[in-house]
């Protein structure tokens, strides 16, 4: 009896160890589970799965090259937050606008590129919002509307005024002009070298500087159709895989991505290599050269026929035309000043310090008489003085108090110079 209960004992230890194993094993599984759901409910709020890239809602336009795809929302995610962008009726990152000027307001129109559409903060938070609430604070009746749109030039800037801002009836009409591209925007030139193999540069428009007449290049709007569709179908593809639906993969998998770009070079051994690196170098940096370079040259000389024409609109509408610069971040920030110049191969051709784009668009603004405002001062006693960071790292646009600087520094000095006020009243 004895042996016979010792045996049973044994089975039932035997199973009841295994069934506690067991147990532990459901419960630990349970557990991870049950974590893993957590994270992924905390993650999405971090890494939201309807996430999208600006590039997805800018649609082919035969005569810009592409505009904003009106009546749109999205989440733009950068490396610093997640941003909810709208585009309104129109096709704008703005409010809705009538076309009508009301009577009494004095209305500024602004265009520029993607430091206008602003699409890295918030609506309230950007440059041509603070414009018009700080004007409004002091004693203005203002209204700002906004038509910057990512990537354009100068001439896509003034083909905006001609087929669509004139017809809001602007008092002023206010430019930010970004050195750091452009020049590269404003010439074929400059265009045709940073363009990659299989790309092609007409997917914008350009002005022909060698017509005695001003003449703008067609917009090949059927290829622009069709490389958009492609992109499109890619991303939508990309977005169906399990990795891109859930939060934690999609974070893995980033975390291993930057993990490989960062330790393994051999990682861009697919990617096209420039065809002749001084050349791309002298087309991105170039503007800053110590001494101009002859392809800068004859892109200030496109740019300055373009302003003249832009000028000689707007005051034929009524308005008056003025321009701010954007500064880049490697005109502020020393340090990203020597992390630019230690990765090039000629950084003796620099001089970022003196900001000569800047004294060159001064220049070339004086001798047509169109009011300018420059910002580089003031952004690096901001910057450097004072510490605060005016730039998201991971877009290398303004942030929020970017854009509050650029909206005070830019209004005192309409103010100031009394440019609130109609071409009439003048």
């Amino acid at each position: 009896m004895d042996k016979i209960f010792s045996k049973q004992s044994k089975i039932f230890g035997t199973h009841f160890r295994k069934h506690r194993v067991l147990a532990n094993l459901a419960l630990a599984a349970a557990s991870l589970c049950l974590s893993l759901l957590i994270l992924e409910f905390a993650f999405r709020s971090l890494i939201p799965l309807d996430s999208r890239q600006p590039l997805e809602f800018r649609i082919p336009d035969p005569i810009f090259g592409w505009a904003l795809q009106p009546n749109t929302t999205y989440l733009y995610k950068t490396p610093e937050s997640v941003v909810s962008v709208t585009y309104n009726s129109k096709g704008w990152r703005d409010l809705e606008h009538q076309v009508k000027k009301p009577d009494g307001v004095f209305r500024i129109l602004v265009l520029g590129d993607s430091f206008m559409e602003a699409n890295s903060v918030k609506l309230e938070e950007s440059f041509h919002r603070q414009v018009e609430e700080l004007a409004r604070a002091a004693g203005k009746k203002v209204e700002v509307i906004n038509m910057g749109v990512a990537g354009y030039g100068t001439l896509q800037e003034y083909l905006v005024f001609e087929h669509i801002g004139r017809l809001y009836d602007p008092d002023l009409v206010l430019v930010g002009f970004y050195d750091g591209n452009d020049l590269i925007n404003n010439s074929f030139e400059l265009a045709s070298i940073l363009t990659e193999e299989g790309q092609v540069t007409n997917a914008r428009p350009f002005l022909e500087m060698n017509q005695s007449v001003w003449t703008v290049t067609p917009v090949d709007f059927e290829g622009s159709q069709r490389n958009y569709a492609q992109q499109k179908a890619s991303l939508e593809a990309n977005r169906k895989r399990l990795t891109q639906k859930l939060a934690l993969l999609r974070l893995f998998g980033e975390g291993i991505a930057r993990i490989l770009n960062r330790e393994s070079p051999k990682s861009q051994e697919g990617q096209i290599e420039p065809v002749n690196k001084n050349r791309q170098e002298m087309a991105l940096l170039g503007v800053n050269y110590c001494i101009e370079p002859e392809e800068y040259t004859r892109a200030w000389t496109v740019t300055e026929r373009i302003f003249a024409r832009f000028k000689e609109e707007v005051e034929a509408s009524g308005g008056k035309l003025v321009v701010f610069n954007v500064p880049s971040l490697e005109e502020l920030s020393l340090e990203y000043m020597k992390n630019v110049t230690a990765g090039i191969t000629h950084p003796e051709k620099l001089c970022l310090e003196e900001a000569p784009g800047q004294e060159r668009l001064s220049d070339l603004l004086t001798k047509l008489d169109i009011d300018f405002i420059p910002l580089l001062s003031d952004f690096r006693k901001v910057t450097r003085e004072e510490g605060i960071q005016l730039y998201r790292v991971g877009d290398l646009h303004w942030n929020r108090e970017g854009h509050a600087l650029a909206a005070k520094v830019v209004l005192s000095q309409l103010i100031k110079r009394g440019l609130f006020l109609t071409a009439r009243e003048q």
